[in-house]
């Protein structure tokens, strides 16, 4: 459970789909949030829910785009994978899928890519082996 937020390293399938329900969640509880600050500060007279509707359907989605992209970014940059091509398409298509599909879709490439092994464990262990061959 401590290990959830941890995009340094490798999830388990059950942790994956945990730390996926949990983003989820927060995604839709921060757009909801947001987008209820951007109408009361910037469309004071909105005063329907008709029109309460299309501020959230604007904001929201941008929201969500903006949170997969970042959560997208930072597991990618804690891993060290900057250099593999699936998981930078990943970060490329997460936004894509957020702004599309909200926080529901955004956040299945963020999550695909906590399941990647950490780079640089990985190169620490074949350099300990290299100096035990050695």
């Amino acid at each position: 459970m401590k290990n959830i937020f941890n995009l340094s390293n490798k999830k388990t399938i059950k942790q994956a789909l945990f730390f996926y329900f949990l983003t989820v969640i927060i995604c839709g509880v921060l757009a909801g949030i947001i987008s209820a600050t951007i109408a009361t500060l910037f469309y004071p007279n909105a005063k329907t829910f008709e029109e309460g509707q299309k501020i959230g359907l604007f904001y929201g989605p941008r929201i969500a785009m903006i949170f997969c992209f970042i959560f997208a970014i930072v597991a990618v940059v804690k891993k060290s994978l900057g250099t593999s091509i699936i998981p930078l398409m990943l970060v490329m298509v997460s936004p894509v899928l957020g702004f599309v599909f909200g926080g529901v879709g955004g956040m299945i490439p963020a999550t695909i890519i906590t399941l990647y092994d950490n780079k640089n464990k990985i190169n620490d262990h074949n350099d300990d082996n290299a100096l035990e061959v050695e």
